[in-house]
């Protein structure tokens, strides 16, 4: 049996409107965390309006930049697939970084050396996946919804 299209219309908005809701108090926990953070951090108490003002600025700024990316990837889909290399790219960069840490705890030391990625190196690999990823998201096309 199929639903009247009001009803369709309005489970829509309601799921829309709960989706927000948990994006938003997502977003307010990884706030408070970093806010966390960031108190434990400073050595004046005087200074804590800095951090205050830079949450509300990071916060304002990342609604821009997502709305920006959000769009990008409407009109360029294949952007997406850059944007996971990237990440992967970083993941990799991770690793060695916990690889090298571990190799020098003593309880677990790994039986070999790993070594950590330069910065010249990690850079050059970003700004290469960048580069090839954009060329091939734009001879891939734009989206056919425009």
């Amino acid at each position: 049996m199929h639903r009247p299209v009001e009803a369709e219309a309005s489970a829509a908005g309601g799921s829309f409107w709960k989706t927000v809701v948990i994006v938003e108090l997502t977003d307010i926990a990884f706030a408070v965390d970093s806010i966390v953070a960031a108190v434990a951090m400073i050595d004046s108490k005087d200074k804590l309006w800095v951090v205050y003002a830079g949450a509300m600025i990071g916060i304002i700024l990342l609604r821009i930049a997502a709305g920006f990316f959000i769009q990008l990837l409407d009109k360029w889909p294949g952007l997406e697939h850059l944007a996971y290399a990237l990440i992967a790219w970083v993941a990799v960069k991770l690793l060695f970084m916990a690889g090298h840490h571990f190799e020098e705890s003593s309880p677990g030391a790994l039986p070999f050396h790993v070594a950590e990625i330069s910065p010249a190196i990690f850079w050059s690999g970003m700004g290469l996946i960048a580069a090839i990823g954009t060329i091939w998201a734009l001879a891939r096309g734009r989206s056919d919804e425009e």
